[in-house]
């Protein structure tokens, strides 16, 4: 039983999926870091300092003034 799980780990789709888990994460944080340290400032700058954490877009019918409300 072990040599035929050893034989499915060491297929190439298992190997493929693992790697592209791995870079998915590494390219999540790099994706996050630009976002939130060159592209929201930037954003932020070119719209007067808005603070786009305190906006939101309310999707029912009922009214909420503050996501937190919401």
């Amino acid at each position: 039983m072990l040599k035929e799980f050893k034989n499915f780990i060491m297929t190439g789709k298992v190997i493929e999926f693992a790697v592209a888990v791995i870079t998915a994460g590494a390219l999540s944080a790099v994706i996050k870091g630009f976002v939130n340290k060159i592209a929201m400032p930037l954003v932020s700058t070119l719209t007067g300092d808005v603070n786009f954490a305190d906006k939101f877009y309310n999707l029912t019918d009922t009214p909420y003034n503050t996501l937190a409300e919401a």
